[in-house]
């Protein structure tokens, strides 16, 4: 999967996230623009979406969530079988969910980046927002997300 592919498997799995939260995600190591430029392309091609952030520091900060040209894109993707489509596909659900769903994001991220420093497994994929769980009598709960961390050490996992 390129790129292109990989933001947007991104996107529709996460619903939204900041370019910094796509660059800590996708491409650690790489630089701010690179996914600045593959955003800004799939903005053009109409495949993506952004809010701005209010910022005390007066910087611009874009949350990016697909279009729905782009969710209809995802909804085939390898990566993504099984997990039920979720995207946020206009500026006014954007608002709306922003916030907590990018403390959601964080708080994966936060997972992401141990894994990786202690050789873990915990990935972009290892992470299903608002998973839905039957409790009984027909009921439902809806937890933020559920995630899968592989701890592996030396031989075992």
């Amino acid at each position: 999967m390129g790129r292109r592919g990989l933001v947007l498997a991104a996107l529709a799995q996460h619903r939204i996230a900041t370019t910094s939260q796509l660059r800590r995600m996708l491409r650690p190591d790489g630089t701010r623009q690179l996914i600045s430029r593959v955003l800004n392309r799939l903005r053009c091609d109409s495949f993506v979406d952004c809010t701005v952030l209010p910022d005390a520091n007066r910087s611009r900060t874009n949350a990016w969530y697909l279009t729905q040209e782009g969710a209809r894109l995802t909804r085939d993707l390898p990566v993504l079988r099984g997990r039920p489509p979720s995207p946020i596909t206009s500026t006014t659900a954007a608002s709306l969910k922003t916030p907590h769903t990018l403390a959601v994001v964080r708080a994966h991220l936060a997972f992401a980046e141990d894994a990786r420093r202690l050789g873990h497994e915990h990935g972009p994929w290892d992470w299903t927002p608002e998973a839905s769980h039957p409790i009984g009598e027909g009921e439902r709960v809806v937890a933020d997300a559920v995630m899968h961390y592989t701890a592996a050490e030396s031989e075992r996992r």
